[in-house]
């Protein structure tokens, strides 16, 4: 039997599929605990390791919204895909061979290419599922958000441990490699037929002038911003200040991502029981409680514990925004409107380092806390204005408004 023939049948492929999301994320995060520690090896100052950091999630906004595009416009998203990871396992080899701030950025330019891909996952994924089933779907393709940086930090971590940070690097690369070879066993769904340049133009205009798709956008960015700028630049700091070495760098993001898993699965439950804007308002005011609670951690064993709850309050709310984003929109704006959604909440993975390094050089561990503590709290009260609004809208989302665009 032809190799292909045997992984067409819908559940391997959907099994093929996740394993193939398990290793994306190994790929763009196995290495995100120690690019801080080895860049202060490299004796980095830490406002550049900011801005090292930052580049991943600028690139995503600039990439995420036009590959959304490019995949309606030529029917193609598998070979995307495939571009990233290749990109991967170039750029984390040039930093491994040639460590330097230019060799560090182009790694994460490469991370912020092969993240912008994850908008054709999430997508080629619920094509699977019916509609009704959508928040499914998006559950179980985001606990491969959440098991793939706990297997490539543990990996990473012990290699870290027995060999050097930089051997992270590496991980990452193996994982890549290994996403490249299982995907040429994954059969493309067919997409929208008929899709030309015109077309494609009017599919994403209109979900760029959406504003219930920047609604949402806003929120997973500051929720983004918060979460990335703890994780991967201030909760390290503060864990080498309490002597953590590179196996407390690995518990850390550990915690974050079982306890994201759990909140991820019971997700479901949470929007059941609590609605909508009770579940995204409680989210956000777990993660600030615990951005300002951090920087007094007076122990290794406190900062794992505040770093549970964060992984918890920031899955419970990032998997209900996500599955919102798609659930019962047109098939055929469905990569548009997930790549902008996804840019749009990249901005917090770019800013989220970025001005934490610059106020942390200025100020201190503590007051950087609590400017990321703000913020999300603030998206809490005004989730509980805004996401009303925008489900009514949402409701009324129809033919009308595709007409007034493709006009």
């Amino acid at each position: 039997m032809n190799k292909r023939n045997i992984f067409s049948n819908r559940k391997l492929q959907l099994i093929l599929f996740f394993i193939i999301g398990v290793l994306f994320f190994i790929c763009i995060s196995s290495f995100d605990p120690y690019i801080t520690p080895y860049a202060l090896q490299l004796e980095i100052p830490v406002t550049q390791i900011g801005l090292i950091l930052s580049i991943a999630g600028a690139t995503s906004i600039i990439v995420r919204f036009p590959i959304g595009i490019f995949a309606e416009l030529f029917k193609r998203r598998k070979i995307l895909v495939q571009l990233g990871l290749l990109l991967t396992v170039v750029c984390w080899l040039l930093a491994f061979m040639f460590p330097s701030i230019g060799t560090l950025s182009f790694g994460k330019i490469a991370d912020g290419v092969t993240g912008g891909t994850w908008v054709l996952y999430t997508v080629l994924f619920a094509s699977y599922f019916k509609n009704d089933d959508t928040p499914k779907a998006m559950g179980i393709i985001q606990l491969a958000s959440t098991i793939g940086p706990f297997i490539g930090m543990n990996i990473g971590g012990t290699v870290s441990k027995l060999f050097g940070y930089e051997y992270s690097f590496i991980i990452a690369v193996i994982a890549a490699m290994l996403g490249l070879f299982l995907l040429l066993f994954i059969k493309e769904p067919e997409v929208v037929s008929g899709v030309n340049v015109k077309t494609a133009w009017s599919y994403g205009k209109i979900q760029f002038l959406d504003k219930n798709v920047w609604i949402l956008g806003i929120f997973a960015s500051v929720a983004m911003m918060t979460t990335y700028a703890g994780t991967d630049l201030l909760t390290p700091i503060k864990a080498n200040k309490l002597g953590g070495d590179a196996i407390a760098l690995t518990i850390l993001p550990n915690l974050f991502m079982i306890f994201n898993s759990v909140a991820t699965a019971l997700s479901g439950f949470f929007f059941r029981k609590f609605g909508l804007v009770k579940t995204v308002m409680a989210g956000s005011f777990g993660m600030g409680l615990i951005a300002i609670l951090m920087p007094f951690s007076p122990s290794l064993f406190i900062l794992y514990s505040l770093q549970a709850g964060g992984g918890f309050f920031f899955g419970m709310t990032v998997t209900i925004l996500l599955a919102l984003i798609i659930m019962g929109v047109r098939p055929e704006f469905q990569t548009s409107r997930m790549g902008l959604y996804q840019s749009i909440y990249s901005i917090g993975l770019m800013i989220g380092p970025m001005i934490s390094g610059f106020v942390l050089e200025e100020t201190s561990l503590k007051t950087t806390y609590c400017i990321m503590a703000v913020a999300v709290i603030l998206m809490g009260f005004l989730s509980k204005k805004l996401l009303p609004v925008y489900l009514t809208e949402y409701e009324n989302y129809g033919e009308s408004e595709i007409a007034k665009v493709m006009d």
